[in-house]
């Protein structure tokens, strides 16, 4: 049985019980002399409602939410509603007064269907009330008939636009899916959160209304899953970017940048992708914890990112220490002698990478050598290092002898380029071959 049809039978069974019953009620005023005749009666092209309560303007409301509903039922047929009545007592000034009224809900559609809009009061053809007078119960209350028009062509024409708008909103839903599966923008998040919020509220269907509400779950889950992946750490400059399912994302809102130790800093975009955090380091130390945080802030969450620069990254501190050992090879007349090679220890405190560029050493017996550098002094690192370097054709004098040795050594740091003077103050003894 149709949703139409079997509604006229329900409205004729209801009008019988109310002429049935209408010898305990009296009418005591009407809007017409007589009732017209298509009150209680079935019409094609309408809707014929009553509704009774406790004053006209509430009868008449509670008439066209009917049918209101009684169109909407007929349109999307998935689609609920539910009237309920209540009562409640309001006080003002220590008087009490008990009020009726009531509720209607369309399962949330009602207002939000562009049909539903135009159901209202002045779409009326015909309307009859009465005010009755009930004496068992002592009370007087207003009946309103409404005669409302509803072809079957407006159904059929309803019903069609209706399904074009409900299929829009879920290709709606489809759509913000997909753009969520592929998200390059933080920015987007909260863009997809507001679209998806009208939709939730609108389907009326668990099933989509729940598939929506996992999508709006997952969305906000994505805040708290955006990772921060180190790019580079240099003194000084620290890049990075957020990462979400393997891809780099871009975002509006940078960081904010805290540090007990950096100075200066300033986050800035070094692409769509990829950010940089430029710090002054000027009087940190290398024992220091030198670390800066960053606190972003995603859609309302909170994700902390520390990250730490290493001091002795770029600090150069070598010493020589022990002993230079001279090994002279071949003399002439006891004036030149063939070759000389120079060896001692040299210790780097830290692991920043050095070279060294050129090593000059004076004694009693050698009054200047100039020991030129090779390939295996570069990319020294921390830790001891044992220095092996020869000269040709060095002039030579026997017997002379001094404590200590003069001399320096020039060292490159390859950090930065940076060229540092060394010292070589140490004792030595020379081995003859």
């Amino acid at each position: 049985m149709k949703p139409v049809f079997r509604f006229y039978c329900f409205l004729l069974c209801c009008c019988f019980c109310v002429f049935a019953d209408a010898a305990q009620y009296k009418v005591v005023e009407r809007s017409a002399k007589h009732a017209p005749e298509w009150v209680g009666q079935a019409m094609p092209g309408y809707l014929i409602f009553s509704a009774e309560s406790a004053t006209l303007d509430m009868a008449q409301q509670i008439c066209m939410e009917n049918i209101k509903n009684e169109i909407v039922n007929a349109i999307a047929a998935n689609i609920t509603a539910t009237t309920t009545s209540f009562s409640e007592q309001t006080g003002t000034n220590g008087e009490f007064v008990l009020t009726e009224g009531f509720r209607s809900d369309l399962k949330t559609i009602a207002a939000r269907l562009p049909f539903v809009s135009g159901i209202t009061i002045a779409n009326v053809e015909e309307s009859y009330w009465e005010k009755r007078y009930d004496s068992k119960q002592k009370k007087y209350s207003y009946i309103v008939f409404l005669k409302y028009p509803f072809s079957r062509m407006e159904r059929n024409r309803l019903i069609a636009e209706f399904q074009q708008y409900d299929a829009e909103k879920y290709k709606a839903l489809t759509g913000i899916k997909m753009q969520a599966d592929n998200l390059t923008n933080v920015d987007d998040i909260a863009r997809y959160l507001s679209d998806i919020e009208p939709l939730i509220t609108y389907f009326f269907d668990e099933t989509r209304k729940a598939e929506a509400e996992s999508l709006q779950k997952s969305l906000r889950q994505i805040y708290k899953n955006i990772a921060v992946v180190p790019l580079s750490n240099e003194l000084g400059k620290y890049s990075y970017a957020l990462m979400y399912n393997g891809r780099k994302l871009s975002a509006s809102r940078l960081p904010l940048a805290r540090s007990e130790y950096a100075s200066d800093i300033s986050v800035v975009p070094q692409s769509d992708t990829t950010y940089v955090v430029i710090y002054n380091y000027d009087g940190c130390l290398p024992e220091d914890e030198n670390t800066v945080d960053l606190v972003f802030n995603f859609g309302g969450y909170t994700n902390r990112h520390k990250f730490n620069f290493d001091m002795a990254a770029s600090l150069l501190d070598v010493l020589p220490q022990g002993q230079v050992v001279f090994t002279v090879y071949g003399q002439e007349q006891g004036m030149v002698a063939d070759s000389v090679m120079v060896s001692f220890d040299l210790r780097a405190k830290y692991d920043t990478k050095f070279s060294i560029k050129s090593l000059v050493i004076s004694t009693s017996e050698f009054p200047q050598v100039e020991f030129p550098t090779c390939n295996d002094m570069a990319d020294l690192g921390k830790g001891l290092h044992h220095i092996r370097l020869t000269a040709s054709q060095v002039d030579y004098k026997q017997n002379a002898k001094k404590a200590l040795t003069d001399g320096y050594m020039k060292i490159e740091n390859q950090k930065n380029g940076e060229v540092q003077t060394i010292s070589i103050r140490l004792p030595y003894r020379i081995n003859r071959y």
